[in-house]
């Protein structure tokens, strides 16, 4: 099952060229129902929903994920999205259920009791990127962990990139963090010669082991599904 939540993930995607080796324009789903996506610049993934399918009204099959997970194209997703019923009579009908449509291909399915919907899609041949090994365990006593709204992230964000209009190339900027002080400096070119320069005042920073829950910590580890699986629970399948 998979819900807006996950299926958000497609904002994280790119719209690669046909020859690129990997499937960057999809969504894809692990086995345990963990969200994934990436552009290769930045990886995202999302807890799985929690949802179990037997739950889900009689719409289909569940389609069994394969070992590798599935890859959802991001134009599927969109639809998907635009399908859901925005909102639900019961929770588990703001998720979308992946089912089984041949052997070749799958469906998402939606419903909102009235309605059936489903969209086919044949998964890409090219493969997801090996994105257990890009991720970082923030558990390391070295590492210092800065905590903000995102609210906040979102204005500087979109203040930069009008101050960086112009500049020839991708802008970039670059984040400080001065040791003994509760801020974040940044820095980088405005282009035309011109700099820019500023502080992220309204931030948390710690150090030591960050707090995470369990599938965080198997996630953020590189461990693999098929160990994960073999140690949960029958009450904790996805």
């Amino acid at each position: 099952m998979v819900d807006r939540k996950s299926l958000a993930l497609h904002g994280m995607t790119s719209s690669d060229e046909p020859s690129h080796r990997y499937a960057t324009h999809c969504v894809h789903v692990e086995p345990d129902g963990t969200a994934v996506a990436t552009n290769l610049h930045a990886i995202i993934a999302v807890e799985p929903t929690g949802l179990k399918d037997d739950d889900y009204p009689n719409v289909g099959k569940p389609a069994e994920i394969p070992r590798g997970g599935v890859d959802i194209p991001a134009d599927a997703v969109k639809e998907v999205l635009r399908s859901l019923p925005k909102q639900p009579m019961r929770p588990i009908l703001g998720a979308a259920l992946i089912t089984e449509a041949s052997k070749e291909r799958i469906e998402l399915t939606t419903t909102d009791l009235r309605r059936t919907r489903r969209l086919g899609f044949k998964p890409d041949e090219r493969r997801f990127p090996g994105w257990r090994g890009m991720m970082v365990d923030p558990r390391k006593d070295e590492v210092r962990h800065v905590t903000l709204a995102l609210e906040e992230l979102e204005n500087v964000v979109k203040t930069l990139k009008v101050v960086c209009a112009g500049y020839d190339g991708i802008p970039h900027v670059t984040l400080h963090v001065p040791t003994g002080q509760g801020c974040v400096a940044l820095s980088g070119k405005a282009g035309e010669g011109r700099r820019f320069a500023g502080v992220l005042a309204d931030v948390k920073i710690g150090s030591g082991s960050e707090v995470l829950n369990d599938w965080q910590e198997r996630v953020m580890s590189g461990k693999p599904v098929e160990r994960i699986k073999k140690r949960r629970k029958p009450e904790d399948a996805a």
